[in-house]
């Protein structure tokens, strides 16, 4: 025996409203205009994440490095770094200024006699005008940092170098009151040789090359080649 649902008619689908070629032509345009968005959204997504990416350092900058990289130089009183793989500096033409700011009397002139022998030019031995706690430092003009560079590693650390008006070739040596001595004989007459690369204090700002006549920045006379010591290369920061 049939049932009256079994008997019942199958659905029918009613067809869907009639649209008129306005509306089919304004949701092509809107699914269009969709499409268009979801493409800038995820250009613009992908373009900061790009942006995240490179101002955090992983990813390097690609171009523009050179222009936007904003140089600090060394000023007056700064610390200044030798020139590029500089290399010591040979001791014609070199004129030392020794000032004693310690309470040691004779302290400048044994150490003016010691450079002396090694064959700079004493042109001042004094005492200093202003006292100097410190142990060694030595102050220079921008042409000549290379120099104070190969001086600095006579004396036992810490040294400082400051950079000062003064004439090419011109090095200024304070002794403070914290004087801890050139180092020994051996291993100044080694040092005199040596042709390792100075190294520059942890502190230094690069020269600016426009205050170093051309004939410096190249890294200047030589000394002689020689293996060095090592406990002497290079001064150390205060």
């Amino acid at each position: 025996m049939s049932t009256p649902e079994n008997n019942a008619p199958a659905p029918q689908h009613l067809p869907g409203p009639h649209k008129s070629p306005r509306q089919i032509y304004r949701e092509t345009m809107a699914r269009r205009q969709m499409r268009i968005f979801s493409i800038i959204i995820v250009f613009l997504l992908a373009a900061l994440a790009l942006a995240a990416l490179t101002l955090t350092g992983i990813i390097p900058t690609p171009f523009g490095n050179e222009f936007s990289k904003k140089i600090d130089y060394a000023e007056m009183g700064d610390t200044p770094c030798p020139t590029e793989d500089a290399r010591p500096v040979s001791v014609a033409g070199a004129q030392l200024q020794v000032l004693n700011a310690s309470s040691v009397s004779g302290l400048a002139g044994s150490v003016a006699g010691t450079l002396e022998e090694m064959g700079y030019g004493i042109a001042l031995v004094d005492n200093a005008s202003d006292p100097f706690m410190g142990n060694v430092q030595l102050d220079v003009g921008p042409a000549s940092v290379d120099l104070a560079y190969t001086i600095a590693r006579y004396f036992e650390a810490p040294v400082r170098i400051k950079l000062r008006e003064l004439p090419i070739g011109t090095v200024s040596i304070t002794l403070g009151e914290g004087f801890q001595g050139l180092l020994p004989a051996d291993d100044l007459t080694a040092l005199a040789t040596s042709t390792s690369r100075l190294q520059p204090l942890r502190e230094c700002l690069p020269v600016d090359p426009k205050s170093v006549p051309e004939t410096q920045q190249s890294g200047g006379q030589q000394s002689g080649p020689q293996s060095g010591s090592q406990s002497g290369e290079g001064a150390q920061s205060e």
